[in-house]
């Protein structure tokens, strides 16, 4: 059987500081000709399917690292692995200098304030050799199983993380950044595609 493939294409680019605030996209989009038709496409599609308006508020808030934070990575063939495997996890209990801990918010409501149907928001890493590509934290003193509300933007390398479980595979130095996708049903792919955004620190932001 053959499986369906996806490439990532980027169609357009922008910049924020990380810094507390509330950014209306449109205008940033509408002055660019890819920027308008990814917005053309977003707001088509979800009142052609909801017929719903999407406000296009960015938000982003920076946010305090729970004291005690798991840590797991995923690899990228992670449900072609052994029944027992395990993924690696460790303690994370404070942030090295250049990466940042933040909740972010991308479009992720409609303009009555319900969440929008099926939205894919994945905590995503790139491990030096590409063999992780996922990741979780989790608060300790909180819920088991409930990811922390905050997103890491940044690298982390091996000396960062404590008591260290399961194999990283001599992965570090490991980018986190944030994926966020509006799904659309195959049959409407072409016409959609692509519907994501994807939130990462520039080199400016490094320095």
């Amino acid at each position: 059987m053959d499986t369906a493939q996806s490439t990532k294409t980027l169609l357009f680019q922008t910049s924020f500081p990380l810094i507390d605030s509330e950014i209306d996209l449109t205008p940033i989009l509408i002055n660019d000709e890819n920027g308008l038709k990814w917005l053309s496409n977003h707001q088509k599609y979800h009142a052609d399917t909801y017929g719903k308006k999407v406000p296009m508020t960015f938000s982003i808030t920076s946010a305090q690292l729970p004291q005690r934070t798991e840590y797991i990575l995923f690899p990228e063939d992670y449900f072609k692995r052994k029944r027992l495997y395990r993924p690696p996890r460790a303690i994370l209990n404070h942030l090295p200098k250049g990466t940042f801990y933040y909740e972010i918010l991308p479009p992720m409501k409609f303009e009555d304030g319900e969440w929008i149907c099926n939205l894919y928001y994945k905590r995503q890493a790139q491990s030096h050799n590409k063999i992780f590509n996922s990741y979780s934290i989790h608060d300790l003193n909180d819920k088991p199983f409930l990811n922390a509300r905050g997103v890491l933007l940044g690298t982390l390398n091996e000396e960062d993380l404590e008591q260290k479980t399961g194999d990283f595979e001599n992965e570090f130095p490991i980018e986190h950044f944030l994926d966020v996708a509006y799904p659309v049903s195959l049959r409407q792919v072409h016409e959609y595609n692509p519907l994501s955004i994807i939130v990462c620190l520039s080199k400016k932001d490094k320095e």
